[in-house]
């Protein structure tokens, strides 16, 4: 009988368990029809490369491999590609792309592409060249047939501006204004044919990369803008209000989806960000999983509405919103400003992480060092990127405050991966002692005591060293500064600079047995002030490539001969000498090795066992380091030697002579030597 009362008990609870289960299951297929679980595969990115506006044809990898990969903006109005109703000729956009058909880059990681192009569609444009209406304000490419099916529509026909027909006319103070009829929906229709059309034609193409999700004036999210002393967007609300309503609500999300659609297998990026709806258009764009990013043409050394407090949305507050979720594709303010400008408007870009940089063509005449420092530094990926750096400034704008909302300027320091976490002030070029025609002068930072930076785990956990540091400074004066860290066995390594009045310089520092997690000094040693630039961390790897040093400011007449290479001859009574990573014979107590080329970095290590004498890097010419009875004389005929800690010069110092190398020695600060290693790199030369 208990066995029969078990036997019910337990049928009736797998049966209520049952139920449980069944009603569970209608509930999630109910859910799932509701609210439908979005499953996305990976989206279609652009080619990592910088890009050249208005480029075609130009075969970069040819003319200027040494910047890494280059692709091409090309543009096209609507008008030149669908004469009629249904009916398109892309001939126009097909002749910019046949020069470069055959075309390739070689990517960061060797990879060979065909040179990727952006297409940039046009159906309004700022430019009074098109066609040359001097006369009037922008540009109305709607084709004039559209504008006769709304005709046939609508009792008011489109107003006509030089013989066209145009969207709306607007006037303000003599001047006059056009635009599409963004507000109505025949054109939007017939704009979603042009886009669907061009899927089906370059959604599968290999040069084309990217397509931009063109809406507005000049493809940016917003149908005018202030031009010639004027607010067009104010005279818009007053003489023609539906159309920014119509353009935000309708246009905006509808052209997203319609390029969405149409471009499935192609990197499509939402133009310009401008307007009070920033903020909403980014969201838009985030609907859908990164397939659409962000597409900025704002790009300059500083900018006075760059960041927004309170219920105002700075110009770049989207943008930095969505750095970490949505490929970041950001282009330069046209063609303005000197070298100076345009590169610090590259650090500006860079800050943001972008996946690519759209520039003028001004800005590819930039030294082929900052183009190829840029390439390399694209990506999201903060650990991908081969250093971690901080660009020394602050802001030129201070914040300006209204009612509940305000902007400024971007507080800080530009930077990825690494962080200055206090000390030192910013300086203006005007405020500079000397040097003040370099492009690194544009600001900087300042310090007499100290100044600390800290790494950003996100980067030291994907390179896990060794590292050493570039530290860009202007070298006034004759005072001392050093860097110093925090090594992982015992102490602290201790890096002086004794500076020679040289001028702007870039220097590289070994962080021997750093512990990256803690952080990196640098110190004015309170006997002048320092002006810093830039801070670079990177990890070293066989395949690093010395940073190249900055734009000499030596007089044109002055060509100082380099040698090609430079002889290091080590004298030991170790068996083994490691040069760059390979092992070098020693012969008869003598190990010949080579510091390399000009522009080379090379390290030459002796490992010691301890309680064994160090043995003698010998030459009795410059000088001589003492450590624990341990003797290490250079030889470098005739160039210029810098040295950490005990130095003593054994003979007078030589004629002075083009300064091509510096030359440091390290060793562990303890009671006996463990390494050796010594660095050569180039500097700038005075």
């Amino acid at each position: 009988m208990e066995v029969m009362n078990l036997t019910g008990w337990a049928t009736s609870v797998a049966q209520s368990f049952y139920n449980m289960i069944k009603k569970t299951v209608v509930i999630l297929l109910f859910l799932m029809l509701v609210f439908p679980i979005r499953c996305y595969a990976e989206q279609p990115q652009p080619v990592t490369a910088l890009y050249k506006f208005f480029d075609s044809g130009t075969d970069f990898q040819k003319t200027r491999p040494e910047i890494g990969p280059v692709g091409g903006v090309q543009f096209f109005l609507w008008e030149d590609v669908n004469p009629s109703s249904g009916v398109f000729n892309f001939d126009s956009i097909e002749q910019q792309l046949d020069r470069d058909r055959g075309l390739f880059v070689t990517l960061s990681d060797g990879t060979v592409v065909p040179k990727p192009i952006v297409i940039l569609p046009i159906t309004h444009i700022s430019s009074t060249s098109y066609p040359a209406w001097s006369d009037t304000i922008f540009y109305d490419a709607t084709p004039g047939w559209v504008y006769d099916g709304i005709d046939n529509i609508e009792d008011s026909p489109r107003p006509i501006v030089h013989g066209q027909k145009v969207g709306h006319v607007l006037t303000s103070g003599g001047q006059t204004a056009v635009l599409p009829a963004y507000d109505h929906w025949y054109w939007r229709a017939r704009y979603y044919d042009l886009i669907r059309a061009l899927g089906k034609k370059y959604d599968n193409d290999p040069n084309v990369t990217c397509f931009v999700v063109s809406t507005g004036l000049d493809s940016e999210t917003h149908p005018v803008k202030s031009w010639s002393g004027v607010d067009w967007g104010t005279v818009l609300i007053y003489q023609a209000s539906a159309v920014e309503y119509r353009f935000g609500n309708n246009l905006i999300p509808e052209v997203c989806d319609v390029y969405h659609e149409a471009f499935p297998n192609t990197a499509l990026t939402l133009a310009g960000l401008p307007g009070e709806g920033r903020m909403k258009w980014a969201d838009i764009a985030a609907e859908y999983d990164g397939h659409i990013g962000l597409h900025y043409a704002g790009v300059q050394p500083e900018q006075e509405s760059y960041q927004g407090y309170g219920d105002w949305t700075g110009l770049w507050g989207p943008v930095n919103a969505y750095s970490d979720t949505l490929p970041i594709f950001p282009e330069s303010v046209h063609d303005i400003g000197q070298e100076e400008w345009r590169y610090w408007a590259v650090y500006f870009a860079m800050h943001h992480r972008p996946v690519a940089f759209d520039m003028h063509p001004g800005f590819f005449e930039l030294p082929d060092y900052v183009l190829k420092w840029a390439n390399d530094h694209l990506g999201q990926d903060i650990g991908a990127l081969p250093s971690a750096w901080s660009v020394l400034r602050d802001w030129k704008y201070p914040k300006v405050s209204w009612g509940t909302g305000g902007s400024s300027d971007k507080i800080g320091d530009w930077g990825v991966g690494l962080q200055r976490t206090s000390g030192g002030e910013r300086v203006f070029k005007e405020e500079l002692p000397a040097f003040q025609d370099h492009i690194y002068a544009r600001q900087c930072r300042t310090i007499s005591n100290m100044m600390y930076f800290s790494v950003s785990p996100e980067w030291y956990e994907s390179n896990p060293g060794p590292y050493h540091l570039i530290l860009s400074y202007m070298d006034y004066d004759t005072d001392k500064l050093s860097i110093s860290w925090t090594m992982t066995t015992k102490g602290t390594g201790r890096n002086v600079i004794t500076k020679q009045n040289m001028g702007w310089t870039d220097t590289s520092i070994i962080l021997y047995d750093i512990d990256i997690t803690e952080e990196i000094i640098i110190d004015g040693m309170h006997d002048g002030e320092e002006y810093i630039h830039k801070v670079e961390v990177y990890q070293d790897t066989d395949n690093i490539t010395p940073v190249p040093t900055a734009i000499p400011t030596v007089q044109p007449n002055v060509t100082p001969t380099l040698p090609q290479e430079v002889s290091l001859e080590i004298r030991t009574n170790i068996n083994e000498v490691t040069v760059n990573g390979s092992i070098i014979e020693v012969v008869d107590g003598i190990a010949l090795g080579k510091i390399g080329p000009v522009g080379s970095v090379a390290k030459i290590v002796l490992n010691v066992e301890d309680g064994q004498s160090c043995g003698k890097i010998s030459h009795p010419e410059f000088l001589r380091i003492e450590q624990n009875g341990c003797v290490a004389d250079l030889i470098v005929p005739g160039i210029p030697i810098s040295i950490e800690w005990l130095v003593e010069e054994v003979s007078p110092t030589p004629t002075p002579t083009p300064r091509a190398y510096i030359l440091k020695i390290y060793w562990d600060d303890s009671a006996e030597i463990s390494k050796i290693s010594i660095l050569s790199l180039p500097l700038t030369m005075k």
